[in-house]
């Protein structure tokens, strides 16, 4: 059996060649065995049967290597970041900060009539993030129920 060590191989990759650099070697060396250091959640979840570990600072300042879960390379690319890389949003900084701000506009705004809704999706329109309406209702649904259910 063939076993390769790879360090960071997406450094200076493409993320769509990122996608298909380890389905490409595993096709073209049937059978090898890949180690591979990696922060790319497309090189994590290539292929279904990989195992990940994940490395962790202890408090002895050493360095502790645990299984990942399956979730940690199975789903989306934002799934694997957040279970495999420990992010808790996927979101640009800039985008977050907008939308806190929007759902604290709206955080008393009566949600029974349609007004408000048009508003936050008028305004999110404005600043070209539209898609980002769903994120900011579950925000402030979240917010009154008392829990934290940060858009991710």
């Amino acid at each position: 059996m063939l076993w390769c060590s790879w360090n960071e191989p997406e450094l200076h990759l493409h993320p769509a060649t990122q996608r298909e650099l380890m389905p490409s070697l595993l096709a073209a060396v049937p059978g090898a065995q890949f180690v591979v250091a990696t922060h790319s959640p497309f090189i994590v979840s290539a292929h279904p049967a990989a195992r990940t570990y994940v490395l962790t600072r202890n408090a002895d300042h050493g360095i502790t290597a645990h299984r990942a879960d399956e979730s940690a390379t199975n789903g989306t690319v934002n799934d694997v970041l957040r279970a495999g890389l420990g992010l808790t949003n996927t979101l640009p900084v800039w985008v977050e900060q907008q939308l806190v701000e929007l759902a604290g506009q709206l955080h008393n705004a009566d949600l029974s009539s349609p007004e408000p809704i048009d508003a936050l999706y008028r305004r999110l329109e404005a600043i070209g993030l539209q898609e980002y309406a769903p994120e900011i209702l579950a925000r402030i649904l979240a917010d009154r129920r008392g829990g934290d259910d940060s858009p991710a």
